[in-house]
């Protein structure tokens, strides 16, 4: 980013921006994090199995536990594929959820 004014505005309007530069693999931008210690406390994480392979994203992640609670980020697990012309990713089922609070 150039700056802390493009930063916020791509935050503003994407959950989660994904970027797909040349080579195909997806980049995402989360909020930055200010208070480490929060980042080393997994009371608030939760890890979800059994995700459908084909359907379920990382905006649908979101989306589902963002009823429950706030949402500090979220991620599916992916494997990358392919070689040095074409890159992809497949779901391994599984993901992340860090909320804001731990209720």
């Amino acid at each position: 980013m150039d700056s802390k004014e493009t930063y916020d505005d791509i935050l503003s309007r994407y959950k989660f921006p994904v970027f797909k530069p040349e080579n195909g693999i997806q980049s995402r931008i989360l909020p930055e994090i200010k208070d480490k210690a929060s980042l080393r406390d997994n009371s608030s994480n939760l890890v979800v199995r059994k995700l459908n392979k084909d359907t379920v994203d990382n905006d649908a992640l979101f989306d589902y536990f963002s009823k429950i609670g706030d949402v500090v980020c979220c991620k599916v697990s992916k494997t990358m594929k392919g070689d040095e012309k074409l890159v992809s990713s497949v779901s391994n089922g599984y993901g992340y959820v860090k909320f804001k609070t731990v209720e």
